[in-house]
């Protein structure tokens, strides 16, 4: 290997350990926002089951 091709694998090397931690803190982050977001949907479905019943037993 050439001496500019190793230079160049190892800044890719560099570059990509610099990346990783925060690409795991974005997948954290985003794994925290679609709990909140199914906990939301289920709490919708929740509601609306709940009128459905409401509304049935109102008839």
């Amino acid at each position: 290997m050439k001496d500019a091709e190793l230079q160049s694998a190892s800044f890719f090397i560099f570059m990509v350990s610099q990346i990783s931690p925060q690409i795991d803190r974005i997948s954290d982050k985003t794994n925290q926002i679609l709990n909140v977001v199914s906990h939301i949907e289920a709490y919708l479905i929740s509601l609306t089951t709940n009128d459905i019943a409401l509304t049935a037993h109102n008839d």
